[in-house]
């Protein structure tokens, strides 16, 4: 005798002990978030990617390493690796607003 069917695409546990048939539902994995800048929220962003990232770099030497790095999913980690240098100005703040640009524009 076969026990109750799990929802389609949900995944099944083993039932404790004394609650043979029992299915458990394993919760959906979340989808992505994207996020799109523009108009008001995209200049902001590219003021913020011109204070900070610029303070260090010549504008031509990060836009070229930053298409590298969105390409490679890794606009986060170099956002947070720059942020750890000392004096770069990069706040907590600002690492959402400059990986959300980088993505956006490269």
């Amino acid at each position: 005798m076969a026990g109750p069917e799990a929802a389609p695409g949900a995944e099944a546990a083993t039932a404790p002990a004394g609650e043979e048939g029992a299915v458990v539902e394993a919760p959906a994995e979340a989808a992505p978030v994207t996020v799109a800048l523009s108009g008001d929220a995209l200049a902001e962003a590219e003021k913020t990617f011109q204070r900070r990232c610029t303070k260090c770099h010549a504008i031509v030497a990060v836009e070229n390493k930053l298409a590298e790095y969105r390409k490679k999913g890794q606009a986060e980690k170099i956002v947070l690796d720059m942020k750890a240098v000392p004096n770069s100005g990069i706040r907590k703040k600002d690492v959402p607003v400059l990986v959300d640009y980088i993505n956006a524009s490269y």
